[in-house]
């Protein structure tokens, strides 16, 4: 089911026979009412027991969404339109190959190695140059010709080799990177080595590279918390694929994000909104990375002091929460519940608490958030009592899941919270027991802005006025 909802997130009709059961499993599923098979199956048969019935339809529609996808790929951005446009050119030329109609494959061929030849499209280049060249050399006995698709099938295998080894070792250390529980600087030792061994083979600058070789680094300053550093390699990506002829929108956007968190990080709020700026101007209007770019947008706000715009952001978000990943909506409440909160209104825990499991599989204390949330909506509400009996669960919680180097700022902030009740809710007691936590946090850096959506020393000031 979740590859289907996660394939009805993304095409908007279907052709199918109205009021039909595909009909009504796909209009529901893309409507949010069907989040598990036994929801859907339920509403579509009843309590007849029609699992294979099911399994039929669910096939059905997903071969829809999927015929839908490759009629829709040749929309979107210019880079997109020839990828779908290359492929079809290729898929179609082997099968005219097969069927003995070599000319036409040859022809077909040409065409599919010419787009991907400008645009970097590196794997279809190498298939296509390949095909070509075993046209020429084997079939027609063309010298020249046979030479110049030889070396392009050469040279796009080797480039297809760096983009490769690039990407595995960019998928390692992103999966290190993803479960280490341990101290992240034992990784630093890998990335050396893999940047080391991607610049030791013969390498192009190809859309493909340049985005795992430069995102393998990214890794290394993001866990020396060197801003600046990350700022300045940035700066190189987006040189090289500056100087790329045709490239998709999302290696710049993937980058100018990057540059949008450190400058976030230093609190250098003026530059950050220029690289904000140029985000939403990169990403189409409405696309998930759009709504992603609506996220910091939300973030620099709350940041800059400016909570209008993360009002604005919210506003614009609100109109594509039926198109967003689950996981994404839940973090549009989370800012809503800490607007509502800076603003002075009540914060709505219920909706976020009842979809959020907070206390399981919260490997890197993504859930925060969350947590710092209900314990203010109970400070706010009055619910002192609440609060009191959550504390020792907020303890394990911080035990078990705030202990890494990547939270030091959450579990200080969490162990602030907890003097609250200690304190018995009296300010003076309070602020007296946070000194120390206070002086360690001011200490550190922000670790990630999408956890610590708010500046924990700002948080903090605001709390404070709840207490007695």
């Amino acid at each position: 089911m979740k590859d289907l909802i996660d394939m009805s997130l993304n095409i908007n009709n279907l052709d199918l026979k109205k009021e039909s059961k595909i009909e009504f499993l796909f209009e529901g599923i893309k409507n949010g009412e069907f989040k598990t098979d036994k929801d859907a199956r339920a509403a579509i048969f009843g309590s007849e027991n029609c699992t294979a019935y099911y399994s039929e339809l669910k096939g059905k529609l997903r071969d829809a969404l999927v015929d839908a996808a490759i009629m829709n790929s040749n929309q979107g951005s210019e880079a997109n339109k020839a990828f779908a446009k290359a492929s079809k050119y290729y898929l179609a030329a082997l099968h005219f190959y097969r069927a003995g109609s070599r000319i036409a494959g040859h022809e077909l061929s040409k065409k599919a190695c010419n787009i991907a030849r400008k645009y970097n499209f590196t794997q279809l280049h190498f298939l296509a140059s390949n095909e070509i060249a075993h046209h020429y050399g084997a079939i027609e006995g063309d010298t020249r010709e046979f030479n110049f698709f030889l070396k392009e099938a050469h040279t796009s295998f080797e480039n297809l080799q760096s983009e490769v080894m690039a990407r595995l070792s960019y998928l390692e250390i992103a999966h290190k990177h993803a479960n280490s529980r341990s101290l992240k600087k034992n990784l630093l030792p890998i990335i050396d080595e893999k940047v080391k061994q991607i610049q030791s083979i013969p390498h192009a600058n190809t859309f493909s590279f340049v985005i795992y070789y430069y995102n393998i680094q990214a890794f290394k300053h993001s866990i020396l918390r060197d801003f600046e550093g990350m700022i300045l390699l940035c700066d190189e990506a987006l040189l090289k694929l500056k100087a790329i002829k045709a490239k998709p929108y999302i290696g710049y956007f993937a980058f100018k994000v990057k540059k949008l968190m450190a400058f976030i990080s230093l609190s250098e709020y003026g530059l950050a909104q220029k690289e904000l700026d140029d985000c939403l101007r990169l990403a189409p209007k409405g696309s998930y990375n759009w709504a992603l770019a609506l996220v910091y947008k939300a973030i620099l706000g709350f940041y800059s002091n400016n909570l209008e715009q993360t009002a604005e952001a919210i506003g614009h978000a609100r109109k594509l929460y039926n198109k967003l990943p689950e996981n994404v909506r839940d973090q549009w409440l989370v800012i809503e519940a800490f607007l509502d909160f800076l603003k002075g209104r009540n914060v709505k825990m219920g909706k976020l608490l009842n979809q959020v499991d907070l206390f399981s599989r919260d490997k890197q204390g993504a859930n925060i958030p969350v947590i710092i949330l209900e314990a203010i909506s109970l400070l706010k509400s009055g619910k002192k009592g609440g609060l009191i009996d959550k504390a020792e669960a907020y303890k394990q919680y911080a035990h078990r899941n705030l202990r890494g180097e990547t939270t030091i700022r959450s579990n200080l902030f969490m162990k602030m919270l907890l003097q609250i009740p200690a304190g018995r809710f009296k300010r003076e007691v309070v602020e007296r027991r946070v000194k120390q936590y206070q002086a360690r946090l001011s200490s550190h850096d922000i670790e990630a802005i999408e956890v610590e959506m708010v500046p924990y020393e700002a948080l903090w000031e605001k709390v404070l006025e709840l207490l007695d």
